[in-house]
């Protein structure tokens, strides 16, 4: 008669039992054949019946690939005890939450981080704004997927004060200038007229100038304005960037003047020249006073001028 041996699959086999490579330049490796088990399993699920082993991924032919722990961390990413632990504290933070915070992921790469599908509203918020549910979270940005990014408090101010310090770099100043002027490219090819006014709300959006700096340009954009009603093409006023944008220069007040048209075409993006008095250029970096269109008044910036005090005249022939 013999002897019937029932397994007990509650008690997982330890680990020093798994089947191991025996020959070959890979003995003693953990033998993935003899590990093959049936089911579908995710990334990080345990092993059925040993201990310690942990599922990764599936080659190419089909088969399954189990490992422990030290590969996860000689890869440098959280390990399956790490991530069961998470999904753990994700479940019980799911059960206990207070009505005014959102629920976790409790599974998937993002394990432990706000549902941010959960968070989503039917209107399209900007920077900053709390959401209406969970008044702990300010809006942050847009995904490429069109999705919306809401961040803690803390979270939202830490990242805001890292998006400043990077703004700083020239790295950080490229990265914006290529995104605003892709922006503004994005709407030339729509059709739509690019204005000063869209420009400056870009950068401020990005963090690149203040609010009082947007502000400023706005006033300036509307004295312009005014001041081409009833003017010729030839004969009309532009907003110049004295430091090209695409050399880094922003859209201030300090780095506007107002140009001639021709003048400013003339001009392009190749240089960083001022209108002069004569009309002629002179380079900023000698800081050589300059005229105030329209104005004549002589300055070394347009910042040491109030924009709302500013008397325009027609200019002399020579601009």
């Amino acid at each position: 008669m013999h002897t019937q041996i029932t397994l007990n699959l509650v008690t997982l086999l330890p680990f020093s039992e798994a089947p191991r490579v025996t020959k070959g330049r890979h003995k003693g490796n953990l033998n993935q054949k003899d590990l093959q088990v049936a089911g579908n399993f995710n990334k990080c699920d345990p092993h059925p019946v040993y201990e310690g082993l942990f599922y990764f991924s599936k080659k190419t032919n089909g088969n399954q690939r189990w490992f422990t722990d030290d590969y996860w961390k000689n890869l440098g990413i959280p390990t399956p005890t790490e991530t069961h632990e998470k999904r753990r504290a994700a479940r019980a933070h799911n059960l206990n939450k207070p009505d005014s915070e959102p629920s976790v992921l409790e599974d998937g790469q993002n394990v432990g981080c706000i549902d941010q599908q959960a968070m989503q509203v039917s209107w399209q918020p900007t920077n900053g704004d709390v959401h209406p549910k969970y008044p702990n979270f300010c809006y942050w940005s847009k995904r490429k997927n069109g999705g919306q990014v809401w961040k803690t408090l803390e979270a939202f101010n830490k990242a805001l004060e890292q998006t400043k310090e990077f703004q700083k770099t020239p790295e950080g100043r490229e990265s914006s200038r290529k995104s605003v002027k892709k922006r503004i490219e994005t709407g030339k090819r729509s059709g739509v007229r690019i204005s000063m006014y869209d420009i400056a709300h870009a950068e401020y959006e990005e963090g690149l100038i203040t609010l009082e700096d947007r502000d400023k340009v706005y006033e300036l954009t509307d004295t312009q304005a005014e001041l081409n009603v009833g003017l010729e093409h030839k004969d009309k006023w532009n907003l110049d960037h004295i430091i090209p944008q695409t050399h880094g220069g922003l859209t201030t007040v300090q780095n506007l003047q107002m140009v001639p048209a021709k003048w400013n075409t003339s001009k392009g993006n190749h240089n960083r020249h001022v209108m002069a008095h004569n009309g002629s250029d002179c380079d900023i970096w000698y800081r050589t006073p300059y005229v105030m269109p329209k104005t004549r008044e002589w300055t070394h910036s347009l910042a040491d001028v109030e924009i709302t005090t500013l008397s325009y005249q027609r200019p002399p022939s020579y601009f």
